[in-house]
């Protein structure tokens, strides 16, 4: 009866005395206080609010806590210097990682989309039947590209026309000078004849006639084998409208014709389909991004201004750029401002028209914002 009387002694439980994983969880939740406040005193003094920034607490700070075993009342020395090692390695990393992570404060953000300023629609100097396509959607061509032929057939026969015209003409001016200058020549033995009394005044004056007539048939002559020249120019340079060229490096974004449709200099690059044009080509170097600011806020933009340009992309890097412009009208409909971005740096996956997120910053140093 002695022994049963002991051993219950030993399996009473003290209920003054917690468990030992309710007093690990409540030395844990202890330490998560500690830390919490530390990182708010931080934050305060730099003016910032820890909530702003993408830190995240649990997975920085609390990490699973080594539970110590409750073997009595008082712990033993061991148990102490194993949680002061805890506590010591814990709250300074915390704190050090808190301030190393919270961004610069942003004025304002807006949205908006990324801009290409050099994008046209690529259409013919004239209007025809187009014959062959040299392109696709997609590809890069460089400046002075044959992107497309329209039927030059008549184009063709005019200009082949033309420079018969002027061979012909030049003909007749080489002809005109060399009896010209068998007129000079004869003239001027006619001088000799007439000077040494061999030759009559008459014939010496019908010489000069002669000579003056075809001079003046010579100068005729040139004028219109100049006159054919431009012709042929002319000519040539209708034959060269039949060809629709890339006016500048880029990429073909859209196409709109095929071979057997009909194309006209007055296309429109916000349609499609036959009579609309070849194509819209597209800068990708020289991109730009365009936001909308609400007009209560645009006092608070200047050029120049520092800004981090966010793409729609889990691989887009966020940009550093400036404010390029802004520009002075308001949208009355929705009473926002554009604004113009211009990025620090090209990066190709900045595609044009691909939605975008601006963050507005009072400082011009956001370098190390960017990354």
């Amino acid at each position: 009866m002695k022994h049963d009387i002991e051993t219950l002694a030993k399996l009473k439980i003290e209920r003054h005395e917690p468990p030992t994983e309710v007093k690990a969880k409540k030395q844990a939740s202890i330490l998560r206080d500690l830390i919490v406040f530390l990182i708010g005193t931080v934050s305060g003094a730099a003016g910032l609010s820890y909530m702003e920034s993408d830190f995240d607490l649990e997975s920085a700070f609390l990490q699973p806590l080594a539970v110590v075993p409750d073997t009595g009342s008082q712990p033993t020395k061991n148990q102490e210097a194993n949680a002061k090692d805890v506590s010591e390695e814990l709250a300074p990393s915390a704190v050090t990682k808190a301030a190393a992570f919270v961004p610069t404060s942003a004025a304002l953000e807006a949205t908006g989309y990324v801009r290409a300023p050099r994008r046209i629609q690529a259409v013919p100097q004239i209007g025809g039947k187009v014959e062959a396509v040299f392109f696709d959607i997609g590809e890069h061509v460089e400046k002075g590209d044959i992107l497309a032929s329209l039927d030059d057939e008549y184009a063709q026969i005019a200009h082949d026309q033309a420079k018969l015209t002027l061979k012909r003409e030049q003909a007749v001016l080489s002809e005109t000078k060399l009896s010209l200058e068998l007129a000079e020549a004869q003239l001027e033995r006619n001088r000799l004849l007439s000077n040494k009394g061999l030759l009559t005044s008459r014939t010496l004056q019908e010489s000069e006639v002669e000579v003056a007539i075809l001079n003046t048939r010579f100068l005729a002559q040139q004028q219109a084998t100049k006159l054919a020249d431009a012709n042929l120019r002319l000519k040539a340079l209708d034959l060269k409208k039949h060809l629709v060229r890339a006016a500048f490096s880029g990429v073909i974004v859209e196409r709109f014709a095929s071979p057997g449709d009909y194309v006209s200099p007055t296309s429109s690059a916000t349609q499609s389909g036959s009579n609309q044009g070849l194509a819209t080509l597209v800068d990708t170097s020289s991109i730009d991004a365009v936001v909308d600011v609400s007009e209560k806020l645009v006092s608070q933009i200047q050029p120049g201004q520092s800004v981090l340009v966010s793409g729609n992309g889990a691989d887009i890097p966020d940009m550093p750029g400036r404010v390029s412009k802004v520009i002075p009208m308001v949208d009355r409909g929705r009473a926002t401002v554009k604004i113009l971005i211009k990025l620090d740096e090209y990066d190709a996956r900045f595609l044009a028209d691909m939605g975008v997120r601006v963050r507005f910053f009072s400082s011009t140093n956001i370098s190390n914002q960017g990354h």
